[in-house]
């Protein structure tokens, strides 16, 4: 038994030399003050913002209006859908059904708003570390005095 235990002792020492000895020489770490900015290639692919979002699995492209609704952007949303008083009602979750229930918390359907879309999607985590990475998105056209009328 004595023998067995000392043959196995030799074998480990042996095995923790052997893999010291067969790494190569380190190489001198260089401090971040001391490395170079990396430039950006041009033939850098792109990150895109958006990885996923609804239907995507079905082939449906994102649409237009998603980045400047995700961004509260009206004036470029006003080029998707002329001429109506947006609002906009957002949610956020770490998967699609929680970023849906939070924008129905916030607000669960405008009284006085038509409802014109609804889409949610997912920050590329490549593009940005978020916890929500999940926005659910929902517009709505303020409905006004002359649109209540039907004028």
């Amino acid at each position: 038994m004595r023998k067995i235990f000392i043959a196995s002792l030799l074998a480990i020492s042996a095995l923790l030399i052997i893999s010291c000895a067969s790494t190569g020489g380190t190489k001198e770490k260089q401090t971040p003050q001391t490395q170079e900015p990396v430039e950006k290639k041009e033939n850098e692919p792109v990150i895109p913002r958006f990885d996923d979002w609804e239907y995507r699995g079905f082939g449906k492209d994102l649409p237009d209006w998603a980045e400047a609704a995700v961004d509260l952007d009206y004036q470029t949303l006003q080029k998707s859908f002329p001429g109506k008083d947006l609002l906009i009602i957002q949610g956020f979750g770490s998967n699609p059904d929680m970023c849906e229930s939070d924008s129905y918390q916030k607000a669960p359907y405008p009284e006085e708003a038509e409802f014109l879309d609804a889409l949610w999607v997912r920050i590329n985590a490549e593009y940005e570390q978020m916890d929500k990475p999940y926005i659910s998105i929902r517009l709505f056209s303020k409905l006004t005095e002359q649109t209540n009328l039907g004028e």
